[in-house]
């Protein structure tokens, strides 16, 4: 059963990271049809449907998926990313500090958290993380993504 699972979840991972995010949502139905209580089909389907622009539907998925396993960083970097993507800036802010407490390292969690800083204004904190973040891994992305916005929002100011 788990064999199965595991491949149905690889599937849906490979179809997801191809922006074919409808058909990885079949394969992780299939998963969660075996095992309804399969975490990171539960993830998988939650990154799918935040890909797709459906938050609402995404918070759902990942919500269902932390009830069982509450410590797993990619479903609360996830639920982060979907509410930050909603603006709602402070409970997502909630949710990367509730994974960055487990790990601390988590790049991708850094880069979220020093994002939502610079809407707060609090430049010294977020150029801190972002750098944090930046020795760990750096990524031309992320990097020139940053500091567009942190030079967008100083000359806001």
């Amino acid at each position: 059963m788990d064999m199965v699972n595991n491949d149905l979840l690889i599937l849906g991972i490979y179809l997801g990271f191809n922006n074919n995010y409808e058909e990885a949502i079949k394969y992780f139905d299939k998963a969660l049809a075996i095992n309804p209580q399969h975490v990171d089909s539960l993830w998988g389907k939650g990154e799918c449907l935040k890909m797709m622009n459906q938050f609402e539907q995404a918070l759902e998925w990942y919500e269902q998926a932390l009830a069982i396993n509450p410590q797993h960083v990619l479903l609360l970097y996830g639920k982060g990313e979907c509410l930050k993507m909603m603006n709602q800036f402070e409970q997502a802010l909630e949710w990367y500090e509730q994974a960055l407490a487990i790990n601390p390292q988590h790049v991708l969690l850094l880069y979220g958290k020093a994002f939502i800083l610079l809407e707060y204004k609090q430049f010294e904190n977020a150029y801190s993380l972002f750098n944090q973040a930046n020795e760990i891994q750096p990524n031309q992305y992320l990097n020139d993504a940053f500091l567009a916005q942190y030079s967008n929002k100083q000359e806001q100011q």
